[in-house]
């Protein structure tokens, strides 16, 4: 149980390192429903349907980037 209460707190902050814009993206594909409308999303952050597969992509990625520099500051002496 602990460990997914780090776990849990460990994506928070990773997600808080990320854009504005990134946060509120995946917010809404990952958390705030169980299946998302990317309608409802698209008009909710003023984007195009069809830009938020790729720019969830990069959103991710930004959040791996973040996760891995939080690892790596970890493992420093």
């Amino acid at each position: 149980m602990l460990e997914r209460v780090e776990l849990a707190q460990e994506m928070r902050d990773a997600l808080g390192a990320l854009s504005a814009r990134c946060q509120e993206l995946l917010k809404a594909l990952y958390y705030e429903m169980d299946s998302p409308d990317y309608r409802r999303i698209a008009a909710k952050l003023r984007m195009p349907v069809g830009s938020i597969g790729p720019t969830r992509g990069r959103c991710l990625a930004r959040l791996l980037d973040a996760l891995e520099e939080r690892h790596r500051m970890e493992q420093r002496p």
